[in-house]
């Protein structure tokens, strides 16, 4: 893997073998100046990723990111929450309020409802039953306030990698694509962080405390950077960080921008489908 990431990367391989040097990461989430401005699309797809928690000791991770004009992806929400003591309903609950709290947002008061879209991007390795209602809860809220959302990861799109209808199966060869498309962006300095960023905790505990831009980019940070080869398998549970927050990340810089790749070569429906409710 150190030739891979040498030639493919452009770069010397880490002396720590992380997929993401410190040095970078830090720049683009935790140093860089933050974004107030942005100048969206005409008609603007909003990506809300999610990666589920596998079991009750592991985390959710959700991001929500948005294009520009120019291709640069702005993080407009970002949040890694414990699944200790928690149910299928308060996982739905999170999803709801962090899909509101992103609608919400003063970048979008201008932009007719008519206009947006939610793209819904949620791992199924684990359980696609919790997966489906994950992706349900994101469509249901966004609905109630006038925004469709679109679900192009059905049969007619894709032969493999998919649960129909519902989002993607992660593998070991589409895992490195993810890092590799984040790495890119982030040394071309595509991707900022927007000032008035959602931000979420454990909203179904007692006194949640909710954290901070700040505390929830270092955490990013500190998630990305354990990205590493372990026992030949790529992961980022290398020390006592969960990689949570970063897979949600990558699945939707990534996946998202895949799909504007492919509308842009002529499949103008992938991104116009609409979700098949059940």
């Amino acid at each position: 893997m150190a030739n891979l990431i040498s030639q493919i990367f452009g770069r010397m391989y880490d002396a720590d073998d992380s997929y993401f040097p410190n040095a970078i990461t830090t720049a683009t989430f935790v140093d860089a100046p933050r974004i107030a401005q942005f100048a969206v699309q005409d008609r603007p797809v909003i990506t809300i990723a999610v990666d589920p928690p596998s079991s009750q000791v592991s985390s959710m991770g959700i991001c929500a990111t948005i294009m520009s004009k120019s291709g640069t992806t702005l993080l407009i929400g970002a949040a890694e929450i414990k699944a200790e003591r928690c149910n299928v309903v308060q996982i739905e609950m999170i999803c709801s309020t962090f899909t509101q709290k992103v609608l919400q947002l003063s970048l979008f008061h201008r932009i007719s409802r008519d206009h947006l879209r939610i793209l819904p991007i949620v791992e199924c390795n684990n359980c696609a039953i919790l997966s489906g209602s994950i992706v349900e809860t994101i469509v249901t809220t966004a609905s109630v306030v006038g925004v469709a959302s679109i679900m192009p990861f059905q049969r007619s799109f894709f032969k493999t990698g998919i649960s129909d209808n519902i989002g993607i199966i992660t593998t070991d060869n589409s895992k490195l694509a993810d890092i590799l498309h984040l790495f890119k962006e982030m040394a071309k300095s595509r991707v900022r962080v927007y000032t008035k960023m959602v931000t979420l905790g454990p909203i179904y505990a007692q006194n949640p405390i909710t954290p901070t831009i700040d505390e929830t980019m270092i955490a990013l940070r500190d998630s990305l950077v354990q990205f590493k080869d372990v026992d030949k398998k790529i992961t980022g549970k290398t020390s006592s960080t969960n990689d949570d927050l970063a897979m949600a990340l990558l699945i939707g810089m990534e996946r998202s921008h895949s799909l504007e790749m492919r509308r842009a070569r002529g499949e103008y429906e992938i991104l116009n489908t609409p979700y098949r409710s059940k």
